[in-house]
C-alpha cells in the first residue's frame, strides 16, 4: 500500500473514531507530591544508601533510611526492614 492509499484509507474509515486514548497525570501520593517525583527520589535515595553502607557510615545510614521508608510509606508499598542498622545499634 502507497503512502496516498494509506491517508485515504484512514481518512474514509472510523480508524480514528474507534481508537480513544486516555492520558491521565498520576495521582498525588499521601504528601501531595507526584508519583514519578517520589520514585526517582527513592531511586536516589537507596543509591545514597548503598554508597554510604560501603562507606561504613552508620549516621548517613539512618538518615537515609528514615527518609526511604517515609517515600515508601507516602507511596503506599510495603517498607524495607534495614536490619543492619539495628546489628550496628546493638554492637555499639
Amino acid at each position: 500500500m502507497k503512502l496516498n492509499q494509506i491517508l485515504h484509507f484512514r481518512s474514509t474509515s472510523n480508524y480514528d473514531s474507534k481508537i480513544m486514548l486516555k492520558f491521565q497525570s498520576p495521582k498525588p501520593t499521601k504528601s501531595g507530591e507526584s508519583i514519578i517525583k517520589i520514585w526517582s527520589e527513592l531511586k536516589e535515595n537507596w543509591h545514597l544508601y548503598k554508597r554510604a553502607q560501603l562507606e561504613d557510615d552508620f549516621v548517613k545510614m539512618r538518615e537515609i533510611a528514615s527518609q526511604i521508608k517515609n517515600m515508601q510509606e507516602d507511596l503506599g508499598i510495603k517498607q524495607a526492614s534495614f536490619p543492619e542498622l539495628i546489628e550496628k545499634e546493638v554492637k555499639n
